[in-house]
């Protein structure tokens, strides 16, 4: 059988547009390899069914379910199983600060100074907090653990929107140790009232193309979210060590 194929239909073979688009993200040709393969052409199959490196996505990147998150430890300290979703873990609310001084950001982190914070107290007996409208940094009770091949991003929960509050993060970089933190930002005009643990985020991870060196930088290892040089004024007014 000639492999010399003629469409004398159309100059575009059904599904071919298709197959460039999947060719583009992916670097591997889908309609080739079933032409080939019907072909019975198992040479240039192996060939072609290889992901090329200059493509858009390799097809090796993908997000952890929630069970595979906590299977591989990598967010830890959870409160319930009720926090592992199916493409991620909730996150749950530990504590709400303020700031009272300016902040310092430079490029190598050399004249780089936190600004200083005010913890904002729990009610004694409802064990909740009133926020009015305006921007807030929350911390949560999990900690994490990122692989040097993962990446981890944190995203706002529907319920939390939903009220008119959004909740803001970077990216957790691979090799990050220690704790999580957020803007936590209250557009809602007649404010929100947290209660302590509330789920607010969810955190999502993403495996990456190779392992690269990881995070080594100021917050490593950090049981707070302030870094180097924070400070939180505790309850009875006092300045501590975050």
């Amino acid at each position: 059988m000639s492999r010399n194929l003629s469409w004398r239909s159309t100059a575009r073979p059904p599904g071919m547009k298709g197959s460039q688009i999947i060719g583009f993200t992916y670097g591997i040709d889908y309609w080739g390899l079933s032409m080939l393969g019907s072909l019975g052409d198992k040479e240039h199959s192996a060939v072609l069914g290889k992901e090329k490196a200059n493509s858009t996505l390799m097809c090796s990147t993908m997000i952890l379910s929630g069970a595979s998150i906590i299977k591989r430890e990598i967010v830890r300290n959870l409160l319930s199983a009720h926090q592992i979703q199916p493409c991620g873990v909730d996150i749950s609310f530990r504590r709400v600060l303020n700031w009272t001084s300016p902040a310092t950001v430079d490029f190598d982190n050399s004249r780089r100074q936190a600004a200083n914070t005010f913890e904002i107290p729990f009610h004694l007996e409802k064990g909740a907090v009133a926020l009015a409208q305006g921007s807030y940094l929350v911390e949560f009770n999990e900690t994490v653990r990122i692989p040097p091949d993962y990446i981890a991003q944190i995203f706002v929960r529907s319920s939390l929107w939903r009220s008119g509050v959004l909740l803001t993060a970077g990216v957790i970089d691979a090799g990050y140790k220690g704790a999580l933190g957020a803007l936590l930002d209250v557009r809602n005009p007649h404010g929100i009232a947290l209660y302590k643990n509330a789920k607010l985020g969810q955190v999502t991870v993403h495996t990456l193309d190779k392992k690269v060196e990881g995070y080594s930088d100021i917050y490593q290892f950090s049981p707070s979210t302030l870094g180097r040089d924070g400070q939180v004024k505790d309850r009875v007014g006092g300045l501590g060590r975050a």
